[in-house]
């Protein structure tokens, strides 16, 4: 497993490669960063799939550096301040670990981690790209209704639908919106196969689906080449 570490103390750098080679665990070091800005630029471009993450920085919280990935990797948060656990479980991390990290600590943190990557590898992505390329012919356009004027969208042009209360969101690829008086349940029976349901609020088009990626817990996150780069996650099932 590719690993990256982002860490402002070169020490707890150092003690984190040792435990590393401690273990057991067949784990490649393929770069390392103090700042959350240099963070970001080399995990997006080598897209590694374990990081450890310090919490406090020297530009920016891990925090920060998260919100900037354009794809989910496995997250072990190190950090010397014990309050922001909540706030890292939040962000699905796969553990938590106080400095000064202790070797047993640091090896039951990567039991979890094979554990939850063994339990998400079961699940294919070729299976689940598979699974949005089926195809049948259904509505060819949305009515959609505003004041006394009918604006007929065709259907190619819709990369995703959102469930809004008792109405849906349709967005087109140019990144307009419109409001169409359906529930999500009634539209996916009209839709063409090309519209998959891989939310209880969202519908895709798959002909926009560029990407896919493992998320946490079986989940998926679905990158869109419409005009906002649209991303979305699936649930579970």
């Amino acid at each position: 497993m590719k690993a990256y570490i982002v860490e402002d103390e070169k020490l707890a750098s150092n003690r984190l490669k040792q435990l590393i080679l401690n273990g057991i665990y067949d784990l490649e070091i393929i770069g390392e960063s103090q700042t959350g800005k240099q963070a970001i630029k080399e995990i997006n471009k080598l897209k590694p799939e374990l990081i450890f993450l310090d919490i406090q920085l020297l530009d920016m919280t891990g925090f920060d550096v998260l919100q900037n990935l354009v794809y989910q990797p496995y997250i072990i948060f190190t950090t010397a301040y014990h309050q922001y656990a909540i706030d890292a479980f939040d962000h699905f991390a796969v553990d938590y670990l106080l400095k000064p990290i202790e070797q047993s600590k640091f090896n039951k943190s990567m039991q979890k981690l094979l554990k939850l990557k063994d339990k998400t590898s079961m699940q294919s992505i070729k299976s689940v790209d598979q699974w949005i390329k089926q195809k049948v012919k259904k509505r060819t356009s949305f009515s959609i209704k505003k004041n006394d004027k009918i604006t007929l969208v065709d259907i190619d042009n819709v990369a995703w639908i959102k469930a809004e209360d008792k109405y849906v969101e349709v967005n087109e690829k140019s990144g307009k919106s419109h409001l169409l008086s359906k529930t999500l349940k009634q539209l996916i029976d009209e839709l063409p196969d090309s519209f998959v349901r891989v939310h209880r609020s969202y519908i895709i088009n798959r002909d926009y689906v560029y990407e896919i990626h493992k998320h946490f817990k079986g989940r998926y996150v679905f990158k869109l080449n419409d005009n906002d780069r649209s991303s979305i996650t699936s649930s579970e099932s």
